[in-house]
């Protein structure tokens, strides 16, 4: 497709708000898909960091008999 202005790009004959919306939704799924694992790994990784101070604590205790 050949465009004459920035316009014609932007409206698409009447299909502009269609063609954009889908841009925006699929850029917005894959931003998603991408940060949320992100998001996940850090929040359990400082789970197991606290899991790990709270054993190395325990096991620092000394036993009583």
């Amino acid at each position: 497709m050949h465009f004459t202005s920035l316009d014609a790009v932007l409206n698409m004959a009447g299909h502009g708000v269609f063609v954009w919306s889908a841009y925006a939704v699929t850029t917005l799924v894959i931003v998603a898909m991408v940060w949320m694992p992100l998001r996940r790994k850090k929040r359990l990784m400082k789970e197991l960091a606290g899991a790990e101070r709270q054993q190395v604590q325990v096991d620092a205790r000394p036993e009583r008999a």
